[in-house]
């Protein structure tokens, strides 16, 4: 893109007018299909030696696998990018985004003397360790008193 002369704006820009905004099926298509496999799913129920959880039969286990397919189908595929992108772009694209407009130089040397200074891998175990240790702590306090 930078050697054609057409900005990366521009060119992000005319790529995202080519996805579409439509499903591939529709709503009634959808409603069909779910209603038919959910009748699929009720029949398996029906049977008398039914007595282990639903991810452990494989017939109902497809049938719900079908089902995900068929709401695959049945949403748009920028719904589909924007569901996928969700977490790659929070965890890593914003992060380095605020990073590099806060004026932190973001090179391998940077990470090396990151890593080598003792106080900095204190800061980062706190933070990493020590949040997810105070959120399950929290929560488990929270449980028990309802």
């Amino acid at each position: 893109m930078l050697m054609s002369g057409i900005h990366a704006s521009i060119a992000g820009i005319l790529v995202a007018f080519t996805v579409p905004a439509r499903p591939k099926k529709g709503k009634q298509w959808f409603l069909r299909h779910v209603h038919r496999l959910l009748n699929q799913l009720e029949d398996l129920e029906k049977h008398p030696d039914h007595t282990t959880p639903i991810l452990a039969e494989s017939e109902q286990h497809a049938v719900l696998a079908t089902v995900e397919e068929t709401a695959k189908k049945s949403t748009t595929p920028l719904q589909r990018w924007e569901n996928g992108l969700e977490h790659p772009v929070s965890l890593l694209v914003l992060p380095i985004f605020a990073l590099t407009n806060a004026g932190v130089a973001l090179n391998t040397e940077t990470f090396i003397n990151l890593f080598s200074q003792p106080l900095s891998v204190d800061i980062i175990m706190v933070l990493v360790v020590g949040k997810c240790m105070g959120i399950t702590l929290f929560g488990r306090l929270m449980l028990k008193i309802g």
